[in-house]
């Protein structure tokens, strides 16, 4: 929906309330509310603060305060600011091995290379910065990582991707109890929303987020939030209403001296008017806007003002207005995700989600531990309760009824424990298992290589690592729809499981992208089993509109033994570049790593 991707641009002032301040003299808790609603005077106290080393030692406090000052500079944009800020994040990680500190830096630098059209690059920085910190537990870091994510993904057109981390980011936040961070909580899920097209769904969260902030005395976020409500409040008919919110965002813009939420709140402006049949006033509206946004490098931004002057334009019948703003919007189109950039983007996220999973495992099998406290506790009650019958035999009939009741709890609570212990197992064997092929994934193949990295004699063992990749699979999807990938994906996997048989563990990577590990089978067998697989992909038949279809495979072998070093990132490049070779040399073939050059 138009304005969506602008709520994601002006959400960065909202990025300061994503954690907790630390307990340190200088009140954190008030700065990161100032950051939020007055980006300006937050870049100058924060600056203050750090040149009269107010933090000392304390590493924490510093580097909160940096996070904040930070989401006040990309908001702005102020990339002076926002430089010292990502340099000193750096700085700190560097120097004290501190991975939120670098997490920090990454998400601000991929917030800011999202507003300026490197959507690939962006988002695969702020999925790195989410990765950083994946070996924590804490909640408050959690919500950060999913926040970011959240609207990583909304502000590149990848709404559904980003609603799951949106999702995730409210479950986190909610049991914290604090109503501005829940606030934005929902203002990032309706955010996601919107550009679903789902105003209905929208609209109720926008108007909770607007009153949690006015609750919390929070009226420039407040009345930056009416700015975002009244853009779907024209979808739904109501331009009238959609007017006075706008008009309300406006002046909180100006008076708060935030120019891109003056900008947003006038081009909401502009389409309510539209809709209210005052398209002249709507067009002099947005003009101004155009013009003031021009001066902020904001690409982001000034295409959504162009794409409304188009629509003004058009209803007007200026037909050579609306082709120089379509022109300048085609000169301001982001950089498209490149091929390259997906794959690093899909095995971020896929690291990410997986690790996410194995929390939420690790989290149902702790209830199941409290669970079967509990129940041994119920247990040894009943048994008391039983010998104390044996004492009272005058009041033998409440006795009878008491351990009926209690027979009937302790049951139900056996019968929860034992669904809760399932569902735990499913959700163990899900973040291992491939969904549409059956296959073990990329988290399982990892933990495979690290076992067999870790045997003695490793690097002599003739262990063997094969990459399969489907040629011209973009083609296949073109052709059939991607039902028929999934088909050719599951026929692909079967042949390769078949073929593999005991002699390798096979796995799916992702995508069109598959794995063979073999331990302990030596060069030459590698090199058969890779040239059956070939042959055995190459005999596959797949039926298309009455038609027949073949496809082919290429695949790369690499010896432990020709890798530089024997980990699994060299074992995985080495294997990557033989590959490469094989696609570059034609495809539908096996190519084996060369021996590394002798120093």
């Amino acid at each position: 929906m138009t304005f969506a991707r602008w709520s994601v641009a002006t959400a960065t002032w909202l990025i300061a309330l994503a954690a907790v301040a630390d307990t340190v003299p200088f009140d954190l808790q008030a700065y990161r509310l100032l950051a939020a609603s007055d980006r300006a005077a937050g870049i100058a106290q924060g600056r203050a603060a750090l040149d009269a080393g107010v933090f000392g030692d304390d590493t924490a406090g510093e580097r909160q305060l940096l996070w904040y000052m930070g989401g006040a500079a990309v908001g702005m944009p102020d990339d002076v600011a926002l430089g010292e800020v990502v340099l000193r994040l750096q700085s700190l990680g560097a120097a004290r091995s501190d991975a939120v500190a670098l997490a920090y830096a990454d998400f601000l630098r991929g917030a800011r290379m999202i507003d300026l059209g490197d959507s690939g690059e962006g988002l695969a920085t702020t999925l790195r910065g989410a990765n950083r910190i994946e070996e924590s537990d804490d909640p408050q870091l959690r919500a950060t990582a999913a926040s970011e994510l959240c609207r990583a993904f909304s502000a590149v057109d990848k709404s559904d991707q980003a609603l799951a981390h949106c999702r995730r980011y409210t479950s986190i936040v909610r049991p914290l109890g604090d109503s501005a961070v829940i606030a934005r909580a929902e203002y990032l899920e309706a955010v996601v929303l919107s550009r679903l097209d789902r105003p209905a769904e929208a609209i109720p969260l926008w108007q909770s987020a607007r009153e949690r902030f006015l609750a919390r005395g929070l009226g420039v976020l407040a009345d930056r939030a009416a700015g975002a409500l009244a853009s779907d409040l024209i979808s739904v008919g109501r331009g009238d209403d959609a007017l006075a919110l706008a008009r309300v965002a406006e002046r909180a813009g100006r008076d708060g001296g935030n120019p891109i939420s003056t900008y947003f709140a006038q081009g909401v402006a502009a389409r309510a008017l539209l809709a209210l049949g005052r398209g002249e006033e709507g067009a002099s509206e947005v003009a101004t806007a155009i013009e003031g946004t021009r001066a902020l490098n904001q690409p982001t931004v000034l295409a959504e003002l162009l794409s409304v002057q188009v629509q003004l334009a058009e209803a007007a019948g200026d037909a050579a207005l609306a082709q120089r703003a379509q022109a300048e919007i085609e000169s301001l189109s982001t950089e498209p995700i490149s091929d390259a950039q997906g794959a690093t983007i899909a095995m971020l996220e896929q690291r990410y989600v997986a690790r996410e999973q194995a929390l939420r495992i690790r989290e149902l099998e702790q209830q199941n531990e409290h669970k079967a406290v509990a129940l041994e506790q119920s247990r040894a009650e009943a048994q008391r309760r039983a010998e104390a019958l044996r004492d009272q035999r005058l009041i033998l009939v409440l006795a009878v009824l008491g351990c009926v009741a209690l027979v009937v709890a302790l049951a139900s609570m056996l019968l929860l424990w034992r669904s809760q212990r399932r569902v735990a197992a499913g959700l163990r064997a899900h973040a291992y298992r491939d969904a549409l092929t059956g296959l073990d994934n990329r988290r399982a193949l990892f933990e495979a290589i690290d076992a067999v990295l870790a045997t003695p004699d490793a690097a002599t063992a003739g262990h063997c690592l094969i990459l399969v990749d489907v040629d011209r699979f973009k083609a296949i999807n073109d052709r059939g729809g991607h039902p028929f990938g999934d088909q050719v994906l599951v026929g692909i996997a079967g042949a390769l499981r078949a073929v593999a048989g005991t002699r390798a563990q096979v796995c799916r990577l992702g995508g069109e992208e598959f794995a063979l590990l073999c331990p302990r089978l030596g060069i030459d067998a590698a090199c058969a089993l890779a040239e059956a697989a070939r042959d055995a992909v190459r005999a596959l038949r797949f039926d298309l509109d009455g038609g027949v279809e073949t496809v082919s495979v290429s695949l790369g072998v690499a010896p432990l033994d020709r890798c530089a070093s024997p980990d699994a990132t060299t074992w995985m490049q080495c294997a990557d570049r033989a590959l490469y070779e094989a696609k570059s040399g034609g495809r539908d073939r096996v190519v084996v790593a060369a021996e590394p050059a002798l120093p």
